[in-house]
């Protein structure tokens, strides 16, 4: 299974390259993109909140990216997570919002973030993909999907890949409230490649 989810990482690493290695214009395909965020990060908790209720579409994502709720300009409106919360059905968060997202989202379960184990716990922060390969959150013995329903006290993976590059985190629900927001917290970028 850990194989499966090196080919992603790899095909995804070679999708990245090529975009970059096309829109600069190159003659080497295996131009490296840009390496921005290698070790893994962690900010506040963040609430999002429903773009149906009181909220727009601003509160109601998230750029790992860029660590930010409210800041158009740097993200230009290409969000890796978005929360839905509606009174008609029960409250998900989705990964593909564009029509560039190849994107997915595991539901790691019920735990907290840090309590993530690996064969490899040194290499959380220095090489925080073989860590995640080596973990009990190996997400290539779980079903890749768009959108998870919201759960509180739960542990989530994103793998966000789009023309902009590649960006996988970790995050964790702290606090929800039905059709109305979510607070999540542990956020982690554990590999950020950009393409632009």
């Amino acid at each position: 299974m850990k194989n499966e989810f090196f080919k992603r990482v790899v095909c995804g690493a070679i999708l990245m390259s090529c975009t970059v290695a096309c829109a600069k214009g190159s003659s080497n395909p295996g131009a490296n993109p840009q390496q921005s965020n290698s070790k893994a990060t962690q900010v506040e908790p963040v609430t999002l909140e429903s773009r149906y209720g009181n909220g727009n579409y601003e509160t109601a994502t998230y750029s790992f990216r860029y660590l930010t709720r409210d800041d158009l300009q740097p993200v230009r409106n290409n969000w890796e997570l978005l929360f839905e919360g509606r009174s008609d059905f029960k409250d998900y968060f989705t990964v593909n919002m564009v029509v560039d997202d190849n994107s997915f989202i595991y539901d790691l379960g019920e735990k907290s973030c840090a309590d993530i184990s690996s064969s490899n716990p040194k290499d959380r922060k220095d090489r925080p993909m073989a860590w995640l390969a080596y973990s009990d959150a190996d997400p290539s013995e779980l079903e890749p999907v768009s959108k998870v329903e919201v759960k509180v006290g739960h542990c989530y993976l994103t793998y966000n890949n789009d023309e902009d590059g590649r960006v996988i985190a970790l995050f964790h629900v702290k606090d929800h409230v039905q059709s109305k927001s979510v607070t999540i917290d542990e956020i982690e970028v554990l590999n950020d490649l950009r393409a632009r």
